[in-house]
Formats: structure tokens, sequence, C-alpha cells
């Protein structure tokens, strides 16, 4: 993904993913993570889902849950020593595709998130599902 081509909100979607991940002692960043920051009920996925019909909170509640199962580490890592899934690469991945064709210079949150949709892992797949939540 080139980082070069990200919008300042996809950016701190990213960073607050990150933070996600620190705060629970992860060293990788999942899906699940970047869900759970997309939900934060105040920005633009959160919106989306509750005009769809589909309550943010809940789907931050189930997003967190995947996160509390995943393995922690002893010890905190600063955000830079994360490392990144490969599925939550193929999502951005993806979403940078979709920025592509639909001929958007930059990837935005909308396009992380229907990235994520796109190559959802197991987990979110589940979520999705649970929660009606299609692109």
């Amino acid at each position: 993904m080139n980082t070069q081509k990200l919008t300042q909100g996809s950016i701190g979607l990213i960073k607050a993913a990150q933070e996600i991940a620190v705060e629970y002692g992860n060293n990788i960043m999942e899906q699940a993570h970047l869900l759970l920051a997309a939900c934060d009920g105040t920005g633009l996925i959160s919106q989306l889902l509750t005009k769809a019909g589909t309550d943010p909170d809940l789907v931050a509640s189930a997003a967190r849950e995947a996160v509390e199962k995943l393995p922690r580490l002893g010890s905190r890592l600063s955000p830079d020593e994360l490392r990144i899934s490969g599925a939550l690469n193929d999502a951005l991945e993806a979403a940078e595709d979709t920025a592509g064709s639909m001929k958007d210079e930059y990837t935005s949150v909308e396009h992380i998130f229907l990235g994520l949709i796109d190559r959802a892992d197991a987990t979110l797949k589940k979520i999705f599902r649970d929660f009606g939540v299609t692109k």
C-alpha cells in the first residue's frame, strides 16, 4: 500500500487502530483493530452504519470482543514495533484498488471500510454477517 496516497482521515484511522493494538498488548495489528477504530461513534463509518440501520456501538462491541481474544504480549510495544497481519494488508491493498477503480487519487476511510468488507478475515466475516453489513 502506498502510504503517500492516504487521506488524513485514513492516516488517523490507522493510527487509532495502532493505539488500540498497543492498548491491548497485541504485537500484530489485525482487521478487528481497524474495525474497532472505525466504529468510534463520531466518524464516517459510524454514520454509514447508522444510515444502513446497523448500530455502530454493537459492531464496535463485537470488534472489541475479537480484539480481546487476540494473543497479548507481556510488555507494551510502541506503535512502530507493531506488525500488520496479512489479512489486514490484503484489506488495505483492496482499499487502494477500490480507490483506483473509482478514479480517486487518494485512499479514504470509506475505501478502507470497503476493503475490510471485500477482504474480511473470518472474524470480520462473522461480525459483518451478524450485523448485516454488506457492500
